[in-house]
């Protein structure tokens, strides 16, 4: 990618996301990265594809992600970067699946994990891995949604299932 980040085609999808039903809408999201044309464009294709922007957040390191969380503020979705400086997106994420549970989280990396690394982030509460490499990260945007929406149809099904049992 170049570094004014023109050459990343947002548009690249056609369709919007649609699996089950269409919670995007109502989807709140993190980006966390500190390269801001990529933060951009994950931004744009996220809101083309049915996230209001208004529900959308950034964050250019795991450290103001942190002050986002802490502050009170609730997503059902983080989308990060490992490589950025200070804190790596992958001990970031480990520590957030611990304080928060119910809240769907990507690695978004151009760095190779190795099968048991990759095991290991899965284990510690990792979600997804993206590979920034592939289409500049588009093809890791769409799958991020897919599974977000996913994620949020099952604890919709979960949160009712709890109240038919009251």
């Amino acid at each position: 990618m170049e570094e004014g980040g023109e050459n990343i085609p947002v548009n690249a999808i056609e369709q919007p996301v649609a699996s089950e039903k269409n919670l995007l809408g109502d989807a709140r999201i993190l980006i966390v990265d500190d390269f801001d044309p990529l933060r951009r464009a994950a931004q744009r294709l996220m809101a083309k594809n049915g996230v209001d922007e208004a529900n959308i957040s950034m964050a250019t390191s795991a450290e103001e992600a942190e002050e986002l969380l802490e502050s009170g503020k609730v997503y059902s979705g983080i989308y990060m970067d490992n490589s950025m400086d200070g804190k790596f997106g992958k001990d970031a994420l480990i520590e957030f699946r611990k304080k928060y549970p119910r809240m769907f989280l990507a690695l978004a990396t151009t760095d190779g994990f190795s099968e048991e690394e990759r095991e290991q982030l899965l284990k510690d509460g990792i979600d997804m891995f993206i590979d920034k490499n592939e289409g500049s990260g588009i093809p890791g945007v769409k799958n991020f949604l897919i599974a977000v929406n996913k994620f949020m149809n099952e604890q919709a099904a979960l949160n009712q299932s709890q109240q038919d049992d009251i």
